[in-house]
C-alpha cells in the first residue's frame, strides 16, 4: 500500500480465465504498508510469484489451482 494512513485494496477480475501475478503484493518498498483486502473472482487458476502481504481479507474465487510461491503472509 501507500502508507498506513489508507486502506489499500486490490481487486482483479479474471473473467473466466487465469491469473498471474509475478511482483511483491501488499509491501517491498520502504514506506509502504500490507493491503486491507485482496480479491481476485471469477478465476480458473491463479499464480502468485512473490510474497504477498495481506493485513485483512483474502478472497479468491477460483474453480483450479491456486498457487503461492513463496509465501503468503497474513498479520
Amino acid at each position: 500500500g501507500d502508507g498506513a494512513a489508507s486502506i489499500d485494496t486490490l481487486k482483479l477480475d479474471a473473467r473466466n480465465g487465469d491469473v498471474r501475478v509475478t511482483g511483491i503484493v501488499g509491501g517491498g518498498d520502504e514506506g509502504s504498508d500490507p493491503l486491507n483486502l485482496l480479491q481476485v473472482i471469477k478465476a480458473t487458476d491463479v499464480q502468485f510469484d512473490q510474497a504477498i502481504t495481506v493485513d485483512g481479507d483474502l478472497i479468491i474465487d477460483a474453480t483450479g489451482i491456486v498457487t503461492f510461491t513463496p509465501v503468503l503472509s497474513r498479520m
